[in-house]
């Protein structure tokens, strides 16, 4: 059903899903989860696209999230959630549901990986009202290692390993 697509396919095909509306696959291990996913983007405008996360569960896709990301810099995305991004498009206050801010996005050298492609980004949310939570994430891709993601959230490592797939 699903084939291992090339290297560097979790870009190529969903990125940080700005752009073009459009779909991609992939396995997601993470904290003792380890399943099926799905991204749909669909572009709302230029600099805001609309993103659907679903997860295969007992033999059907379960939507996880929906939300909307806009485009505030070229380094800056801030995630609405659907009642809130009504309420901005209204002139009205709204609150973010996540900013996420890229700190960093190139190659890379380390002994342990070789020449690889990193990413650093730093996220801001709301932590109920009560000021904000701050994590950090590296995504490091490679030929060799494929992609993993490595979250630090209140001083607490989370891993997870991104396999791309295609139909």
């Amino acid at each position: 059903m699903f084939r291992n697509d090339s290297y560097g396919s979790a870009v190529k095909y969903f990125g940080d899903g700005m752009g073009p509306s459009r779909e991609f696959y992939f396995r997601k291990i993470h904290e003792g989860h380890d399943g099926l996913h799905r991204y749909t983007t669909r572009q709302i405008t230029y600099g805001c696209n609309e993103i659907t996360k679903w997860w295969w569960a007992a033999h059907h896709w379960v939507q996880e999230a929906r939300f909307f990301r806009i485009r505030t810099s070229p380094a800056t995305l801030v995630d609405y959630e659907p009642r809130e991004f009504q309420k901005l498009m209204q002139g009205q206050r709204a609150h973010f549901k996540r900013a996420h801010q890229l700190a960093y996005e190139g190659p890379y050298y380390n002994p342990a990986w070789g020449e690889h492609n990193l990413t650093v980004t730093s996220e801001t949310k709301p932590n109920f009202g009560v000021g904000y939570v701050h994590k950090n994430a590296w995504s490091h891709k490679s030929e060799r290692f494929g992609e993993y993601s490595y979250s630090w959230v209140d001083k607490h490592p989370i891993r997870v390993i991104r396999q791309s797939l295609t139909l």
